[in-house]
């Protein structure tokens, strides 16, 4: 067995990278998507391996199966059980609001159904005690109220989030067991599981959202089954988690919240492993495909994590995840006008299906893909490398109405469109760069995507970044990605301890406990080496509602540690507000473990170098220096290590284009990486 397989799923293209480990030579492939049954594209992506597929000892797949369906709200029909009387927590939500002066701006809807929230006669304290118990008698009366529900509207998920059962999960595993027994055909998700944390409406928020998913996730684990049995692959598969980890099919299936960031975390790793290999450690990810466009940052050599994302504003979901800002910036994006006569590029997306105009399969309004068709930076003919042909006349035939109700040309459109495409993901960076406090001029841009070359160097320009690295086969990076990714778990355990009255033995019970749990977890999902070990405090001062994770040692807790730990959160606090309290009470809400196994890193061929490379031909190409210019374009397989070359230029591969404007140069390292600086 040679080939250890990494394949992402994305709205537009699934993609396949594959690794030879005796060799270093990787193979890559691209087929389009079918949003209405994923598994199929992932079972011909994978066809293209050909006589190569009896040699594939490990595959991990990176998906957006729960993403679109959250985001397309199709989902499950799902009930809301909790402690009666907390039945309105998700419609209540959190007291800000997304457009502070917009006093038409409306909460977000829940996933579910004001009628299908249900409360049990059962209570449970703020310290895990039993205030009152869930009794057979509250059970019955309880199932008298629902049954009809279930039966009228076709309920198919339930999810359970009664108050405290972080602290005490009795009765949420009791109420599991006898809907089990009473509703079979149920799926059930428990807040216990899902999100063990205080803050009753996250915890809501994130329970319900894997309620709605799981049955979707089901039937998409169950398909790639019958897909790699009809293929005979009998490799072991894993599903990426938002985390950047990866878990086995069985375990996606019961906790499909866990992989709602999961086609969008291997981009983010993918860009970090080739930057750090071009020499960079401070990056910005930019990965824009055919879809959104999605940011990241790495400081340090150091990925970005949070403890909660939002599906869209208001509806949080706590899980894990690599940090990402998404936008609705891809090669799919339409163009449109605003009531105030502006442009407008995104978020509607013409998708894998119809997808642009010049994909010649139906599409009807113009995107950024045929705008860059029009100014030149696509060859029509070398699409996928030639597999999939583009029509220039259909670009032109919805950019032309487009153009004018602008009152300008088809070309004046095409440009406009580009502008404001690359002003959006400029912004989406900015926004990163100073929610951080960082410059960045400091950093590298990463850019990769099917789409992201072709407009890493115009934003890059925008934003004052010096140098742009292009990964090799940019288009595959999200699957490259999942290919490399590493094992990971994490675990978090919410207590509420105080610096004055601090039982030092109970918090090293606590965090062996949780270590103990999360390597467990990492074996169970296929890990068999020595973990690395993280571990973190979330800390506040005492009547804040926010906190700041602390980083502590691997070593047992003595007084020495912890009081390291509070001058590291007063640091912390201070950089983030600009004062601290010195003497004030600090209080421990969070105990985090995070363990982390490591997987095979493939060793990449290097590239020859001493020779200087031939243009495969010139095309007419809009630059905004000059108009419409005869550029040299080169292929990037052609292009030798450590010869550098000068702008303006194209570089074309199969699935990707970079464009080089005059004044930046463009080199290739000896690992195939393309580096383009000012």
């Amino acid at each position: 067995m040679k080939y250890r397989v990494g394949i992402d799923t994305g709205g537009t293209f699934t993609d396949l990278v594959a690794i030879n480990r005796d060799t270093g030579q990787l193979l890559v492939a691209k087929e389009r998507s079918t949003p209405e049954r994923p598994s199929d594209a992932v079972g011909k992506v994978l066809q293209k391996m050909n006589k190569h597929i009896p040699e594939i000892y490990f595959v991990i797949l990176g998906t957006t199966i729960a993403t679109n369906a959250l985001i397309q709200r199709r989902g499950a029909n799902v009930a809301y059980i909790t402690t009666k009387g907390f039945e309105d927590i998700p419609f209540i939500q959190r007291l800000d609001k997304e457009e502070v002066y917009n006093l038409q701006w409306q909460k977000p809807k829940p996933l579910i159904k004001r009628a299908n929230c249900f409360g049990v006669d059962e209570r449970i304290g703020y310290k895990g005690q039993i205030i009152k118990s869930l009794d057979q008698i509250a059970l019955e009366k309880f199932k008298r109220i629902i049954d009809k529900h279930f039966k009228e509207d076709n309920l198919d998920s339930v999810a359970i989030c009664l108050l405290f059962s972080y602290l005490n999960n009795t009765h949420e595993q009791k109420l599991q067991k006898y809907l089990e027994k009473n509703y079979p055909s149920l799926s059930i998700s428990t807040s216990h599981a899902v999100c063990p944390m205080w803050r009753e409406f996250e915890r809501s928020s994130t329970t319900i959202a894997d309620a709605f998913v799981k049955p979707v996730t089901i039937e998409y684990v169950k398909s790639l089954k019958e897909e790699f049995s009809n293929m005979k692959i009998e490799a072991p598969w894993c599903v990426m988690k938002s985390n950047g980890g990866s878990m086995f099919p069985e375990v996606a299936a019961k906790e499909p919240v866990q992989t709602l960031l999961s086609g969008l975390a291997g981009g983010v790793i993918g860009g970090r492993y080739f930057g750090k290999l071009a020499g960079d450690k401070n990056l910005f990810t930019l990965d824009m495909g055919g879809t959104s466009c999605d940011v990241g940052i790495v400081e340090n050599g150091q990925q970005s994590y949070a403890s909660e994302f939002q599906l869209g504003f208001g509806l949080p979901i706590s899980v894990p995840c690599v940090e990402i800002s998404t936008i609705g910036a891809g090669g799919g994006s339409i163009g449109w006008i605003d009531k105030g006569g502006f442009l407008r590029v995104g978020p509607f997306s013409a998708g894998a299906s119809p997808g642009p105009a010049s994909y010649g399969q139906g599409g009807n309004e113009p995107t950024v893909t045929d705008a860059n068709l029009i100014l030149g930076y696509l060859n029509p003919s070398y699409f996928l490398g030639g597999s999939m042909l583009l029509f220039k006349e259909k670009a032109y035939e919805v950019m032309e109405p487009l153009a004018k109700k602008l009152g300008v040309s088809t070309l004046e459109a095409a440009e406009g469109m580009r502008r404001v495409v690359n002003e959006n993901m400029s912004n989406a960076l900015r926004l990163v760069a100073v929610k951080r406090g960082i410059d960045p001029k400091d950093f590298a841009l990463v850019a990769f995507g099917g789409a992201g070359p072709l407009h890493a160097v115009a934003i890059a320009e925008v934003l004052g970044i010096p140098r742009i690295i292009i990964p090799l086969h940019p288009g595959h990076c999200s699957a490259f990605g999942a290919l490399i990714s590493d094992w990971r778990v994490d675990r978090v355990l919410t207590r509420l301890y105080r610096s004055d009255m601090l039982d030092v033995k109970l918090l090293n019970k606590e965090f062996m406990r949780l270590t103990a749990e999360a390597i467990e977890e990492l074996s169970q999902e296929g890990f068999s080496g020595e973990p690395a070990v993280l571990r973190s405090i979330d800390m506040r001062y005492q009547g804040q509602n926010y906190e700041h994770e602390v980083i502590v040692s691997n070593n047992a807790i003595d007084e020495n540690e912890i009081e390291t730990a509070f001058d590291k959160f007063a640091e912390l606090y201070e950089a983030f507000s600009g004062f601290s309290h010195p003497n004030a009470v600090i209080e421990l809400v969070n105990l985090r473990v995070t363990a982390i196994g490591d997987s095979d890193k493939p060793k990449l061929k290097k590239v020859k170098k001493g020779y200087s490379p031939e243009p495969v031909e010139k095309r007419s190409v809009f630059l905004s220096q000059g108009g419409y210019i005869d550029v040299p374009i080169y292929r990037r397989i052609d292009l030798p290590s450590n010869s550098p070359l000068h702008g303006p230029a194209v570089i074309e591969e199969v699935a990707s284009t970079t464009v080089v404007p005059k004044g930046y140069t463009f080199n290739v390292d000896e690992n195939g990486i393309l580096i383009i600086s000012s």
